[in-house]
Order: C-alpha cells, then structure tokens, then sequence
C-alpha cells in the first residue's frame, strides 16, 4: 500500500510539472514588450514605407519605395503605441511582398520593421530573419495605411 501511493504521488507530481510547463511555454509565446531600434532613434536620417522583393542584390534586399514619412517624430509616436511581442520562437524575417517600415540611420545602416518579423542591414550586409518582435497585425497595417494616403 506504501509504494503504491509513493508511485502515485509522483504520478500526480510529473502531471503537475507536465501541466506548468505547459501554461508556462503557452503563455510565454506573446509576451508584450516594446521595439527596440537598431540605434538610438536620434540616430535617425529617413523613415520610408517599402515593399519587400525576394532577392538580395550586392548584399541588399530588395525594396521598392511606396511611401515617405515626413515627420519622424510623429510617426514614432504613432508606432511606439503599437502593442508589440516577443516571438518565443525562430526569429522571422522580411516575406516577398510584404510592406515594411524602412528605418534609415545617419552611418547607412537601415532595419526592416514587418508585422511579423524584421531585417538589417550593417556594415554592408543585409541579415534577412534578425527579428524577434512581431505586433498587432491591425494596427501595423493601420498604421502604414495612414502613410501611403
């Protein structure tokens, strides 16, 4: 009668780990979080809308230019309320066809900011999945609508 509940109780302990690991990793999968930009956003030259090609050419993606921002400051406002998460997961990159905040530094470096994922590019090299956020698909695509009228 001992061993059996000895075996029961470590029945219902593995259940019960089996289960808070679970929540655990299920819950963990869209932590909310905020942007973090490549470099310090005063470091900032130029904010463009793109849509996202399928090949690197000398080392960049791709992009044809469908919107510009005028104003940083203000579009920065409009994106920071945006609700972003920490994907838990691969990181996911910038898909064919995709429109996309192009974010321009003052040394030439640029990030791809997507719904769903981001690229960059530093020291003359583009990095194609480097992005472990994704946000809101309705205010991301709100938000690039707004830039393109």
């Amino acid at each position: 009668m001992n061993q059996e509940m000895t075996i029961l109780k470590k029945g219902y302990g593995f259940v019960i780990l089996l289960f808070a690991f679970c929540i655990s990793f299920i819950s963990g999968c869209s932590v909310k979080t905020h942007y973090n930009f490549m470099h310090d956003v005063s470091q900032i030259n130029k904010i463009q809308i793109v849509e996202a090609g399928s090949q690197i050419i000398d080392g960049e993606l791709e992009q044809k230019i469908i919107g510009e921002v005028t104003d940083n400051t203000v579009f920065l406002d409009s994106f920071s309320q945006l609700e972003c998460f920490i994907n838990t997961g691969d990181p996911c990159g910038i898909r064919n066809g995709q429109k996309a905040i192009k974010i321009i530094y003052c040394n030439g470096d640029y990030e791809l900011i997507g719904k769903e994922g981001q690229g960059k590019y530093r020291s003359g090299k583009y990095k194609h999945y480097a992005g472990y956020r994704f946000f809101d698909v309705e205010q991301f695509d709100e938000l690039i609508v707004g830039y393109l009228q």
